[in-house]
């Protein structure tokens, strides 16, 4: 699932060879700005207080667990449609 839909193009260190390196900070320009994908890793900085109800609305929805909007930075729609399992089988490998 973790390569699949993509994780590391936003989410891995902008100079990391390995692209399970979740340290964020890859920069999304955009016509309302440049974004920077936050690190999605397990430690302090990352979604390790995140339960798993959150990460999904977070993925599904846009919404984090502080009910802010990740759009127009975040794709949701593109994940919208992902099983249960699938997003319990990403949170977990994540």
């Amino acid at each position: 699932m973790f390569a699949a839909s993509g994780c590391s193009s936003c989410h891995a260190a902008p100079e990391a060879t390995d692209k399970t390196v979740l340290a964020g900070g890859h920069p999304l320009v955009s016509d309302f700005g440049t974004f920077y994908a936050p690190t999605i890793s397990w430690g302090a900085q990352g979604i390790a207080d995140w339960s798993l109800p959150e990460f999904a609305r977070a993925l599904r929805q846009g919404v984090s667990p502080e009910s802010k909007h990740y759009y127009p930075a975040f794709p949701y729609t593109s994940y919208a449609r992902m099983t249960d399992t699938d997003v319990a089988d990403l949170f977990a490998y994540i």
